[in-house]
């Protein structure tokens, strides 16, 4: 069966292992779920709600190992997936799900090799012109892809030969839309929509605290460790001053942390788990460089869904660094903690991850950022 989880805002595949008295049913990755949350797996005339929350009256399912190894369910980053002989799990038909506005979209593939920049080269290499790209007009609800021509020819791209996808779904709390734009043989560029409207007359916008992070501090633009924009757009209605700001930046490398844990978890290869403990130790110890690198100024929302970690190359990269130096009342090394604690849950059986999961992800990433060795 399939099984609507909130959590991740998709159906996942898992299985069932006993229907109960009371009409729930107990599934391998959920205990007493709700028979209305799920579906024959492959049924998609079982439309997702609107509001799950609201129809559903909570919160979605928490992925727990299974007993005797792994949970038996299909990875939320991995729809459809062959599992070899190695235990790794090779998707059949990848999937960009990224926590980076909140969102999973399945009909928008990862990128290719040729679409993300090869680890050694510095972000910036591909000339995208001046950072602050020409005003863009439009009237009724604005569409990129109504101004692709010029879109593409401020970022130097052939307009003819490139492509934008919408996202559909949540995307995010203060995003007004997520774009990708693809072009041949250049990165895969995510394009957010944010108000061009400062929510306080002495609070800057998204895109005023870049420009100012742009000019004093320059490095930035191209470090490795940040996605910082390569572009910026004012999008105004016809005759009108401008509403929004559009951000154009290269997609991270690797996968979100909150789509990789329970990637890893969910695998029957004891393997995995030291390969998160490992991602966590490398946070921590990227976090530090970021902070080094900046006078100790904070990333202001590290958390899972802006975090990206690529297993292979053990390459981390900080997106959403929107507020990045703005005053917070917590920092960042408090801030991810508190989030691996709610992960990890309260200890109570469905509540999260496990308390065993928060002792050793916090281990490992407070020994990164320290520089200690990864704990044994």
């Amino acid at each position: 069966v399939e099984y609507w989880s909130q959590t991740f805002n998709q159906y996942v595949a898992t299985v069932v292992k006993k229907v109960n008295a009371d009409g729930t049913v107990d599934l391998e990755c959920k205990a007493r779920a709700q028979r209305k949350k799920i579906r024959p797996k492959g049924d998609s005339s079982a439309v997702a709600p609107t509001n799950p929350e609201t129809e559903f009256g909570g919160r979605g399912a928490t992925f727990l190992a299974a007993p005797g190894g792994g949970s038996g369910q299909v990875s939320p980053a991995q729809p459809t997936e062959s599992r070899g002989a190695s235990g790794v799990v090779a998707p059949a038909t990848p999937v960009l799900y990224s926590r980076a506005a909140g969102y999973v979209q399945k009909k928008i593939p990862v990128p290719t090799s040729k679409e993300v920049r090869c680890s050694k080269e510095p972000r910036g290499k591909n000339s995208y012109g001046a950072f602050v790209g020409p005003e863009i007009m439009f009237s009724g609800n604005f569409d990129p892809a109504s101004a692709m021509r010029e879109i593409c020819t401020a970022l130097q791209l052939p307009h003819d030969e490139s492509t934008i996808d919408a996202l559909t779904g949540f995307k995010g709390g203060m995003n007004k839309g997520i774009w990708f734009l693809r072009a041949p043989s250049r990165p895969m560029l995510v394009m957010k929509l944010v108000s061009a409207q400062r929510p306080h007359p002495s609070a800057e916008t998204e895109a005023e605290n870049l420009q100012r992070l742009a000019r004093e501090r320059p490095r930035m633009v191209t470090d490795l460790l940040v996605t910082f924009p390569v572009k910026l757009f004012k999008v105004a209605e016809t005759h009108g001053k401008p509403l929004y700001d559009l951000l154009v930046m290269e997609a991270a490398e690797g996968q979100a942390l909150v789509d990789l844990i329970p990637q890893l978890l969910s695998r029957a290869d004891p393997s995995s788990s030291t390969v998160l403990w490992k991602a966590l130790w490398l946070i921590g110890s990227s976090l530090k460089k970021l902070h080094r690198a900046y006078q100790s100024q904070q990333h202001g929302d590290l958390q899972p869904n802006n975090v990206f970690v690529d297993t292979e190359t053990e390459r981390v990269t900080f997106i959403d660094i929107g507020g990045f130096g703005l005053s917070r009342p917590v920092g960042d090394v408090d801030h991810f903690s508190k989030s691996l604690k709610l992960l990890g849950g309260d200890g109570s059986p469905d509540s999260g991850y496990g308390l065993e999961f928060e002792r050793l992800g916090s281990a490992a990433f407070l020994a990164g950022y320290k520089g200690e060795p990864m704990p044994s």
